[in-house]
């Protein structure tokens, strides 16, 4: 996660950053934070066409899960994404 929302650039590895999601999400069952951080990578990396199609999935794996606050959290990351932005913290 760090490796691509850091706002401080030093901290910033948008490459190493999906290349560590991707290995997170292959084979597991998706959850909707492991593709709330995928998609965090691919805008990194400035793949935003693929940051909101995961965000976009697992904003639906947190609909459909209850989960409240990870719906607000990941469409707030998904406003980012759609306006061609990655998402800093």
């Amino acid at each position: 996660w760090l490796l691509a929302t850091s706002s401080r650039e030093d901290l910033q590895n948008p490459q190493e950053a999906l290349q560590l999601a991707r290995e997170l999400c292959e084979g597991e069952t998706p959850t909707a934070d492991n593709l709330a951080l995928l998609a965090a990578a691919y805008a990194a990396s400035g793949d935003f066409d693929q940051a909101t199609a995961h965000a976009r999935n697992a904003l639906s794996l947190a609909r459909a899960q209850g989960d409240a606050a990870a719906v607000r959290r990941i469409e707030g990351q998904l406003r980012f994404y759609e306006s061609g932005r990655p998402y800093r913290e």
